[in-house]
């Protein structure tokens, strides 16, 4: 099993629970205010302080540990509906909707 952090650093990470080793280290050009993965652990969603929602799918994810979120790339997409800062996210168990709240 896995746990995603956030950080007003601008950056998600991805941690092995039962080792506690860090997987993976996102850097975003904004603070990312909330995190949360899908259930089966494809995809880790990312709330930024823009009213962004940054889609990292963790399945084509490039063997570096650390690297910096590029939308224009296939393991990236961009959500924008909210005008402020994403403070809470959670996936559907069949990953067919996702769930946002915003102070929009």
């Amino acid at each position: 099993a896995r746990a995603a952090t956030a950080s007003l650093a601008q950056t998600a990470r991805l941690w092995e629970i039962s080792s506690g080793n860090l997987l993976l280290s996102v850097i975003f050009d904004v603070s990312i205010m909330s995190v949360t993965l899908d259930l089966a652990e494809y995809h880790m969603f990312c709330g930024g302080l823009d009213g962004s929602i940054f889609q990292v799918d963790l399945c084509s994810w490039p063997v570096q540990r650390e690297r910096g979120f590029q939308s224009e790339q296939e393991n990236g997409k961009i959500f924008k509906g909210h005008r402020n800062q994403v403070t809470c996210l959670s996936a559907s168990t069949d990953g067919s909707l996702l769930l946002s709240g915003s102070h929009d």
